[in-house]
């Protein structure tokens, strides 16, 4: 798993929220850069669930979601305004990740 901080990106997701970013349901093109965009992460995710739980059910792919999209996402948030990231965050994001999806199976 390899977690890293972009800083200008992270000002940004302090900044916006996705929904900020779109006055109005996002028209077919959108959608579909959103889709695309979007698509390589689902399959990790479908990837993972299916060698850690066996299946593909809704609980199990929200489990691997919480794990390694949203856990690293609010680390990030919380962490963006920070000069300088804690020499130990990445490894304790990992580590905290890693037990999580152990903690499902």
């Amino acid at each position: 798993m390899h977690w890293q901080v972009d800083p200008p990106f992270t000002r940004l997701l302090i900044a916006v929220r996705r929904d900020d970013l779109l006055d109005a349901v996002p028209d077919d093109w959108l959608q579909q850069r959103i889709d695309a965009s979007n698509r390589p992460l689902e399959t990790e995710i479908r990837a993972i669930t299916r060698a850690l739980h066996g299946t593909m059910n809704a609980r199990s792919v929200a489990a691997v979601t919480r794990a390694i999209v949203f856990l690293p996402y609010s680390v990030t948030r919380h962490y963006a305004g920070a000069h300088r990231l804690p020499g130990w965050l990445a490894d304790d994001v990992a580590a905290d990740a890693r037990w999580l999806l152990q903690a499902r199976r």
